[in-house]
């Protein structure tokens, strides 16, 4: 009797990763400030709108972007928080553009679950090297940059019960010093 070798699909180990970081507590809101913020590398990603959307874009603005996936079930807990974040922030933080990444998918998945959660969210579309790139850990990760286009702040991970307008305003009020200074 020869071994049977047996392969995992790239969706299960990620789901398996998952659930590892949530049951080792990385899933539980882990924040890290850049004071001076980092240096981003530059993005030029499409978007469900057909659009191409590069950092350098939102220069003079604050780019706050929700990383998620639809297989990623905090994910689909935090998005509709981030909107409500969105809606709440956009009177006191006008400066602020509130966007979604989808790592992985294809745009008709992302719109599809978009669609289904009834968001309306812009969904920029990206492989996995993000990830790699802004040094996402586990998703969602909010990633905040400032009005340079430089990561000021990256949120890893998502908790029930985290109050995310309070968490992205103290976040953006913090960016608002910083640029007063």
């Amino acid at each position: 009797m020869g071994l049977r070798h047996r392969t995992f699909s790239p969706l299960l180990l990620a789901a398996l990763a998952v659930v590892l970081l949530v049951q080792t507590g990385v899933s539980r809101g882990q924040v890290k400030h850049f004071n001076p913020p980092k240096q981003a590398p530059e993005f030029n990603l499409p978007g469900l709108d057909g659009e191409k959307h590069a950092l350098s874009d939102f220069r003079g603005q604050v780019l706050v972007l929700s990383a998620w996936a639809s297989w990623c079930m905090p994910c689909r807990e935090e998005l509709p928080e981030f909107a409500r974040a969105r809606d709440e922030l956009a009177g006191s933080h006008s400066e602020a553009v509130f966007m979604t990444v989808n790592l992985g998918e294809s745009g008709a998945r992302a719109r599809s679950w978009m669609d289904r959660a009834g968001l309306d969210l812009p969904v920029l579309l990206a492989s996995t090297k993000f990830m790699d790139e802004y040094g996402i850990m586990v998703l969602p990760s909010i990633l905040v940059f400032d009005r340079d286009g430089h990561l000021a702040v990256l949120r890893s991970g998502w908790s029930p019960g985290m109050d995310l307008v309070e968490e992205l305003s103290n976040d953006l009020s913090s960016l608002g010093k910083r640029a007063a200074r």
